[in-house]
């Protein structure tokens, strides 16, 4: 394979031109070594270099390196036979200086070279980058990505899972982090994507069940993060809840996730709110959040959340507009699957132009009244507290009046 690339980059490697002297300097010793390569030209296949680099003190071997040029990654992928990635498309523009002590090592990786403080200018055109026969794949990636401790991606593009992102933000301690030190990286950003399915982060690998999926551990959240988002997602899915127009923002602290002033529209009306995502020491996560919802459908409201875990009064008993308050403490597993028997709710509000259908308690009233009359009972406004625990829920005493009653 080694043998292989060298080949390739010396059969490619063309037009190449530099200055240079070495001088093993006034004591002929290596610390006072020093090797200088001035104006570097240089084509590798598409792409033209150009820099300089200086060497010096050969005891400790301190560098300095400015390159500059375009990269193609399809042509960078077959020049070092780089297996590993099934796609590389586009081309990125890039300009760079590093210094600093190169390390003594027996094998160097590319996280390496963050330790000579890298600072770069990317400019990415329509690159693509494909891992593990695509299952992992970035596409139609346009935008700037500055390169220093801290990096800054200004007006990055991309597209992942049919699904298009534009990110600007700042990453502060980035070049640390890469170089592989305890470091906590702080993320300030503004972010948006025209839609969103959550249940694409979780991926699935070939020859695997469901069942086997479940059993595993989706995720943990990083430990070594702080982040600030602000956000816009054109039309969010997850399982059987959509909504679209979400805007709000979040912040990142090691295993809270904080969300304010979040609103949308969802289930024919609109949501406004605020809450928090934490996650247990066994993995498992909580969410608790209020919300204030305007004028909602209260049938696709029960059938979404799978009528909250209880089954005393369900989608198809109810009709009608539902605004007002709500609360609510929603255990899930590793995986986001709510335990239903534990989910909690509680709030106010006023149901518009409703209607009770085929509801068992009120249809006991048969014996005093006729039971066409029970079996949807309609109403223009109603207004009360509710409660949801244990799988049950609970309403405080209602009076509701009707002129089946006087028949």
């Amino acid at each position: 394979g080694l043998v292989g690339s060298e080949m390739c980059i010396r059969d490619r490697l063309k037009d190449l031109s530099f200055k240079g002297f070495f001088t093993n300097g006034s004591e002929m010793l290596p610390r006072t070594s020093c090797l200088n390569i001035s104006d570097f030209e240089a084509r590798l296949g598409s792409a033209g270099f150009s820099g300089s680099l200086d060497l010096s003190d050969f005891n400790s071997l301190h560098s300095t390196l400015n390159l500059k040029g375009q990269l193609y990654p399809a042509e960078i992928r077959e020049f070092f036979n780089l297996s590993g990635i099934s796609t590389a498309t586009g081309i990125i523009d890039f300009d760079m200086q590093m210094a600093g002590a190169v390390p003594r090592k027996d094998k160097y990786s590319a996280f390496d070279f963050f330790g000579l403080n890298p600072e770069a200018d990317l400019s990415f055109k329509s690159f693509g980058i494909g891992i593990k026969d695509d299952r992992i794949l970035f596409s139609d990636v346009d935008g700037n990505f500055l390169v220093s401790n801290n990096a800054v991606a200004d007006n990055m593009k991309f597209t992942w899972k049919d699904q298009q992102f534009e990110v600007n933000g700042k990453i502060k301690g980035f070049n640390d982090w890469m170089a592989g030190k305890p470091v906590i990286m702080a993320i300030t950003a503004d972010a948006s994507c025209n839609r969103l399915n959550a249940g694409s982060f979780f991926i699935k690998p070939p020859g695997t069940d469901t069942v086997s999926i479940r059993n595993n551990k989706a995720f943990s959240l990083p430990d070594h993060l702080i982040m600030d988002l602000n956000f816009e997602i054109g039309n969010l899915l997850y399982k059987d809840f959509s909504a679209d127009k979400i805007k709000g923002s979040a912040s990142y602290s090691p295993g809270i996730i904080t969300f304010d002033t979040l609103t949308c529209n969802s289930l024919n009306g609109r949501i406004s709110g605020s809450g928090f995502i934490g996650q247990n020491t066994d993995k498992s996560f909580i969410v608790k959040s209020r919300f204030d919802l305007d004028r909602i459908n209260v049938k696709n409201t029960f059938s979404t959340f799978n009528n909250f875990g209880q089954n005393f009064i369900k989608a198809e008993n109810l009709n009608g507009i539902l605004s007002g308050s709500l609360s609510l403490l929603l255990p899930t597993d590793s995986l986001l699957k709510p335990e239903k028997k534990s989910i909690t709710a509680e709030g106010k509000y006023t149901l518009s132009n409703g209607a009770l259908v085929d509801f068992e308690p009120i249809k006991a009233l048969s014996a005093f009244i006729s039971l066409s009359e029970l079996s949807n009972i309609s109403f223009e406004e109603l207004k009360n507290d509710f409660f949801i625990r244990n799988n049950n829920v609970y309403i405080p005493c209602l009076l509701y009046t009707s002129d089946a009653a006087d028949e």
